[in-house]
């Protein structure tokens, strides 16, 4: 029996500008696009789904591997062609690590968190990102199927809280 640690989910977004038959070849074209790159990198029970001007898609991969998901990154990207932005978010199946690649424009960009365990998180420890800037919220709070949330981002520290051995900010 195969053992799974790590689901993908993936949404790739394409222009609005195209016309309908240019969004079918341009899905045809990604859908062929990501298949191929999925399998290569050893992805399984992959999934697709067209919603609109967008597709969506899930599989599973036998483990939560950094570095192949760069090489999957580095495929689409050199094949994406203009007008589509995409976005795959990969969980580890025990929850401790999550990472976000977003491509699009020639280039793409990883944004990865280890997540704490139910006791850290109880005891005060916040999320912290493994490397990159914190990603902003959206001006008028956090955005959550098109309602701002104001209240949800009160809560929410400006700055994470230094660990032990950092240095508090000056």
């Amino acid at each position: 029996m195969a053992i799974f640690r790590c689901s993908m989910f993936g949404h790739i977004v394409y222009d609005d500008k195209l016309t309908y038959q240019e969004l079918l070849d341009t899905e045809a074209r990604v859908t062929a696009l990501m298949q191929n790159a999925l399998e290569e990198c050893g992805a399984q029970h992959i999934d697709f789904a067209p919603e609109a001007d967008a597709l969506l898609m899930e599989c599973l991969f036998s483990d939560m591997d950094r570095a192949a998901h760069r090489v999957l990154c580095d495929t689409v990207i050199r094949q994406l062609g203009p007008g589509v932005l995409a976005r795959f978010l990969f969980v580890d199946r025990r929850m401790d690590d999550i990472a976000f690649y977003f491509l699009g424009r020639g280039k793409w960009q990883e944004q990865a968190f280890s997540v704490p365990t139910p006791r850290e998180a109880l005891s005060g420890r916040v999320v912290r990102q493994e490397r990159n800037p914190i990603l902003p919220l959206h001006p008028q709070g956090l955005v959550v199927c098109g309602e701002t949330m104001n209240a949800a981002t009160e809560s929410v520290p400006k700055a994470l809280p230094p660990q032990d051995g950092e240095k508090k900010p000056a």
